[in-house]
């Protein structure tokens, strides 16, 4: 027994010791962190000597997770009432998300006319930006195309997201339709 584990603490403390542990730390099989509450008691003899432990482990992991998307939550409005103006806050929300979620680019667009130009962009090459700014498509000409109701005709992913043609039941889609990938092409 390593002395700086919880069940040596337990046996040499004669009491019970409680902890939370990352399951993760100790089996790399899961994708999802999973946590857990651990109580550990130890069965005494009438002699004081430790026979064995009683062990309880709860899953904790869901209140993890809100308390972490609590936190995340706290530190995006702070962050969002320190800002000075759009830009400012913009800026800071894309370097927000791109720490947090450890992407490796991340772009906000915000809506102009008929458009959807990038506001902001973090990790994206230059001409990647130049070249998928617009999401509207456009003819031969360089005109704006337009569905039968009137509305610019929005292309690729990000367009198909603001025009509602998504399958939020796919795993890389949000119900709301933010999205990830792992490629930009």
């Amino acid at each position: 027994m390593g002395a700086s584990t919880p069940l040596y603490g337990a046996w040499s403390a004669r009491r019970t010791v409680l902890y939370e542990q990352e399951l993760s730390q100790l089996f790399h099989q899961h994708t999802t962190p999973r946590w857990v509450h651990v109580s550990l008691t130890p069965d005494i003899d009438n002699k004081g000597k430790v026979r064995g432990f009683v062990v309880l482990v709860q899953d904790i992991s869901s209140s993890k997770r809100a308390e972490t998307e609590r936190q995340l939550a706290v530190d995006f409005l702070r962050l969002v009432n320190e800002s000075r103006n759009k830009k400012d806050m913009i800026q800071a929300a894309v370097a927000f998300f791109r720490r947090r979620s450890g992407c490796e680019a991340v772009g906000i667009r915000l809506h102009e006319k008929d458009d959807y130009p990038y506001y902001e962009v973090h990790g994206f090459p230059a001409e990647f930006v130049l070249a998928e700014n617009s999401l509207c498509s456009r003819s031969d000409t360089g005109e704006v195309i337009r569905d039968s109701t009137g509305n610019p005709v929005l292309d690729c992913m990000c367009g198909n997201v603001i025009s509602g043609r998504f399958d939020p039941s796919k795993r890389f889609f949000t119900e709301g339709g933010s999205f990830w990938t792992n490629s930009t092409n």
